[in-house]
């Protein structure tokens, strides 16, 4: 309880955001903490400290297959909402991403990868093209503001930042939700953008 304590404090006392926007912050690390007190409670969580605690499990964050339950390789969550199955316009929502922590994100791990030598290459995936026809000719914004903070932050550290054209997944790639594009087809266009700088490591 006291690590929460001063970490509200910090967050309290942090001047690159807004109040709101601070409220907002302890708000959802409040809900997240409690989240993670009452999983305390479940079987599963049991199980796992126990698989844990013996080193029974080298794997802990392991794929599954499709049709299986949880997360497959590119990230996507086998249990796609019913609304989102027949992959209509996804709903305008509020804006998800506070765009202080953004910035201030982003400028961590810059300066974190300069420190270490180490070449970053970010990238906006799209969503299903369903969503992705209406938003790119029309975004929230929220949208706008998140990727112009990108943009600004990108090109004061130098580090290459870019969307994925959404026209490579036309033509029958495979969704399985729709906010997560079809890992075969992502990987090739992030190969061929990263074989001229990595070369070997990708052939």
């Amino acid at each position: 309880l006291g690590a929460v304590i001063n970490d509200v404090e910090g967050i309290l006392g942090w001047r690159r955001a807004d109040l709101r926007n601070r409220l907002r912050i302890v708000w959802r690390y409040i809900w997240t903490e409690t989240l993670v007190f009452r999983g305390q409670f479940e079987v599963s969580y049991f199980r796992r400290a126990v698989v844990d605690a013996f080193a029974l499990n080298d794997t802990p964050f392991q794929a599954v297959s499709a049709g299986q339950r949880g997360y497959l390789k590119d990230g996507s969550n086998t249990e796609a909402s019913p609304k989102l199955k027949k992959f209509g316009v996804l709903p305008r929502n509020t804006s998800q991403i506070i765009e202080a922590v953004f910035r201030d994100d982003l400028e961590r791990l810059f300066t974190l990868a300069q420190r270490n030598d180490m070449k970053l290459f970010l990238y906006e995936s799209p969503l299903h093209p369903a969503s992705n026809d209406v938003y790119a000719k029309a975004p929230s914004p929220f949208a706008r503001d998140a990727r112009r903070n990108m943009r600004q932050v990108c090109s004061k550290y130098g580090v290459t930042c870019t969307s994925v054209p959404a026209t490579i997944f036309h033509g029958g790639a495979k969704w399985t939700d729709a906010t997560h594009p079809p890992g075969a087809s992502l990987g090739r266009w992030v190969g061929d953008v990263l074989r001229p700088t990595l070369r070997g490591c990708l052939q």
